[in-house]
């Protein structure tokens, strides 16, 4: 029987920092134009497999065709690994200057390093960037005997405000779902399960946050949905950006508010210490 694991939602909205801060679990899960990603355990035989699904651009004219990846940087560190591909159509966009990626990448490996401990598998995090326009849906299915492979697409303006900020989105909603497939194993608790997720996400984006970033929290109740997953992870999500919130001292701030960084950041290194339940 295969195991579904607490899925992702994003929805896309103007371009201030929130419209992706908690970008693998934000926003009202009615939208329909909401991304979504899930995150699946299977067994093909006896060999374990793990399940990847995308959902991007709905509302949109659905696409069919190939999706044509152009590498863009893959770094590696142990046993973790990211690769940052593109689509050919918004390639040109994200391959010119890619070195420059390489810190925010770095700081998604610190942090699966974290998720990873205890893991003895590899853990691999694949984004591709596709453009914004055109529904998708991709379902990947990789073994998971040795090495984890989340595999995603995610979605990005064709002419981006700050390609840093829609890659630390990117990287993020990989991270909500790495730690979605690592907590399997022991996860009793399924809203706190996409609680923590939603927050690693979310504190990553803090973390690379810049002067001049707005940074707005909705502390807004999540509207109801019938699917029980996308409930629960629109409830969870809200709850984060509430606590974040509530740790700024402010629902609105800049990316160069030093004092309310610093308070966020503590509150994430003091929550996401806590072991989960």
């Amino acid at each position: 029987m295969p195991a579904r694991l607490n899925g992702a939602m994003r929805h896309r909205s103007a371009a201030t920092f929130l419209a992706a801060l908690l970008c693998a679990a934000c926003a009202g899960p009615a939208h329909v134009d909401a991304d979504g990603w899930s995150i699946e355990r299977r067994f093909e035989g006896r060999t374990p497999a793990l399940r990847s699904v995308s959902t991007i651009n709905a509302g949109t004219p659905r696409v069919t065709g190939a999706i044509v990846r152009v590498p863009v940087r893959t770094r590696e560190r142990g046993r973790q690994r990211i690769t940052i591909s593109a689509d050919s159509s918004v390639a040109a966009t994200w391959t010119r200057g890619a070195l420059l990626f390489d810190p925010q990448i770095d700081r998604a490996l610190d942090q699966l390093a974290d998720l990873g401990v205890g893991e003895p598998r590899g853990i691999e995090l694949r984004v591709t960037l596709m453009p914004a326009t055109g529904a998708r849906r991709q379902d990947s299915l990789h073994p998971a005997s040795k090495t984890l492979v989340i595999d995603l697409l995610v979605a990005v303006p064709q002419a981006p405000r700050s390609r840093s900020a829609e890659l630390d989105a990117a990287l993020a909603t990989g991270l909500h779902e790495v730690a979605h497939a690592l907590r399997a194993r022991d996860s009793r608790d399924r809203y706190d399960d996409e609680y923590r997720a939603s927050l690693i996400a979310g504190c990553f984006r803090i973390e690379g946050a810049q002067r001049g970033d707005r940074i707005a929290f909705s502390t807004g109740r999540s509207t109801s949905h019938p699917d029980f997953t996308r409930a629960h992870s629109a409830a969870a999500a809200q709850h984060v950006q509430r606590d974040l919130a509530a740790a700024a001292g402010k629902a609105t701030l800049d990316g160069g508010d030093r004092d309310g960084i610093a308070r966020l950041r503590a509150f994430c290194a003091q929550r996401l210490a806590q072991p989960p339940r």
